[in-house]
């Protein structure tokens, strides 16, 4: 009888937590997860953009124009949306370039917002990981 009780209140919190993490992910929908690197000898840079819809387009670093798009499925996108959120990384501020500089942060119409570490340089665990999961994706494509 008490393992009922427990069931029903696991139940009630999980249906409260997930209506306010469907609220979250909802306002965030019109943003953009950024990431990339750019630097070194021709100072160009290879920026990624993931939609909230799974798309992922690549930013020519000379012409600023998308060159190609790939999908990956939505629900990975959310989560990874979710991830970037629960991490903070929509809030964090930190830039110590390099002559060759990652990034990772958000764009909406009114801002862009980037997190930005040299190579070998300290940058914020969450920020590195984050950029490193984001480039497996391209890669696995």
């Amino acid at each position: 009888m008490k393992y009922k009780h427990i069931y029903l209140i696991a139940l009630v919190f999980m249906f409260f937590t997930g209506c306010s993490t469907s609220q979250k992910l909802k306002d965030f929908s019109g943003n953009k997860i950024i990431f990339g690197s750019y630097g070194g000898f021709t100072g160009v840079s290879d920026e990624y953009v993931l939609h909230y819809n799974g798309r992922i387009e690549k930013i020519n670093g000379l012409t600023r124009e998308s060159d190609y798009a790939l999908k990956i499925a939505d629900q990975k996108a959310k989560k990874i949306f979710l991830q970037f959120l629960s991490n903070g990384l929509d809030t964090l501020e930190y830039s110590s370039p390099g002559n060759i500089s990652y990034f990772v942060g958000y764009k909406n119409d009114s801002i862009t917002k980037k997190i930005v570490w040299g190579g070998e340089g300290s940058a914020p665990e969450k920020a590195r990981q984050t950029y490193t999961n984001l480039v497996q994706l391209i890669k696995n494509k």
